[in-house]
């Protein structure tokens, strides 16, 4: 306990402060996510977690100096923030399941003991849920920018994406560290795959898994037979199976609305693509006005941007500039819908970032509440509570899947 110990005297002697503001690369990436249970470990006085409960989100805050977790207490008391503030050391600390999101800020331990927590916190993530992990990156040791020491305990983004492996990495990259000219800091968004699955089609009654037609018409050679399929159980008998020869009924199930539950394999993807003629500089508006968050950006020979892929929840987008003289996918301005949950905050924000709204807030006759802004190359955005839904898959779409 003498690390805790020294922390402890470390924020004794410190001063209370009581904003919250985020890091402004930690706003960019979770301000666009969906509230939901999030778990921020080796959180100090926890000032991500507590803004991050002003923002609907319940957090668990965890870190083994008892003075710092109090004075997140007492942060987050004048804030009217409500976080589940645990004294333990992260690297005994085992996450619950089902979690959105996995933070870790700053915290600079031994590879080994990083790896060991990141590995423990992505196992606790539920499909779709993000870490993000924040801090002094390697090379402020060769710049001379400071941060915590030994060397090796500063963030290598090689290193953070391994400790990530088996997860779908977002974003990784050097960012400028607030309040400094020189130092940097290494961020990494990687969120965990949904699940896929085939549909599954429930059979009512025993079924054969092995049956063949035979033919009603003696002038046609009987159908090959079939590889046999496995009969899923019906919930109400749990029989499933069978030798003889019975009539089924195949009960497709739906594909769940937030995506996270079974999914037909015979499903697009629809995702738009934007050609413009400054393609930095609608990542950067996009980025900042409208919340989305940048992944990968792959340049051309002469540094344009050739192809980028941005994202809002799951939801993703590409873009790239356009060809000169103009190509066949440099057509002309382009209408893109975006769910959003809280439009009047997006609205606000986008304003605040000097978007064009053409089209007010308004509480549409079915339901929804959305407004819409113009990019800086023409494109119109519309920002809006409805949530389109995907027709249903039928059990002939999967028979004919096979």
């Amino acid at each position: 306990m003498d690390r805790a110990q020294d922390w402890d005297r470390a924020y004794d002697a410190a001063e209370l402060r009581l904003p919250v503001d985020p890091h402004p690369e930690l706003e960019r990436v979770l301000g666009p996510l969906i509230p939901g249970r999030g778990l921020e470990l080796g959180c100090g006085e926890g000032r991500p977690s507590i803004w991050l409960a002003g923002r609907g989100w319940e957090m668990t805050a965890v870190d083994f100096s008892a003075v710092a977790v109090e004075r997140g207490r007492h942060i987050a008391e004048a804030h009217g923030a409500i976080v589940d503030w645990r004294v333990v050391d992260v690297v005994d600390y085992e996450p619950a399941a089902g979690l959105d999101l996995a933070l870790l800020v700053y915290l600079h331990v031994a590879q080994e003991t990083l790896c060991a927590v990141i590995g423990r916190a992505a196992a606790g993530l539920a499909p779709g849920g993000s870490l993000v992990v924040l801090g002094w990156d390697r090379s402020n040791a060769a710049a001379g920018a400071g941060g915590p020491r030994p060397v090796e305990r500063l963030y290598d983004l090689d290193e953070l994406v391994a400790a990530a492996a088996g997860l779908r990495v977002e974003r990784a990259e050097r960012v400028p560290q607030p309040g400094s000219d020189a130092a940097r800091d290494a961020i990494l968004h990687a969120v965990v795959h949904r699940e896929v699955q085939k549909p599954l089609v429930a059979m009512r009654g025993p079924v054969s898994p092995c049956r063949t037609r035979t033919s009603s018409n003696p002038g046609q050679p009987s159908p090959r037979p079939r590889r046999p399929r496995r009969a899923a159980i019906h919930p109400d008998d749990g029989r499933c199976g069978g030798e003889q020869e019975q009539r089924c009924e195949l009960v497709p199930i739906r594909p769940s609305r937030n995506g996270v539950g079974p999914l037909p394999s015979l499903a697009m993807s629809i995702v738009p693509v934007i050609r413009y003629a400054d393609a930095d500089a609608a990542i950067t508006f996009l980025t900042s006005a409208f919340g989305l968050i940048a992944g990968q950006v792959n340049r051309n020979d002469d540094g344009s941007v050739g192809h980028a892929e941005l994202s809002s929840g799951d939801a993703v987008i590409m873009l790239g500039t356009r060809s000169d003289p103009p190509g066949p996918f440099d057509g002309g301005p382009a209408v893109v819908y975006v769910v959003v949950d809280d439009p009047d905050a997006h609205h606000d924000k986008a304003t605040a970032a000097g978007a064009e709204v053409i089209d007010e807030l308004v509480d549409q006759p079915y339901g929804s509440r959305e407004y819409a802004a113009r990019d800086p190359e023409g494109n119109v955005w519309s920002f809006g509570t409805y949530r389109p839904q995907a027709a249903p898959v039928t059990a002939m779409d999967l028979v004919l899947q096979g």
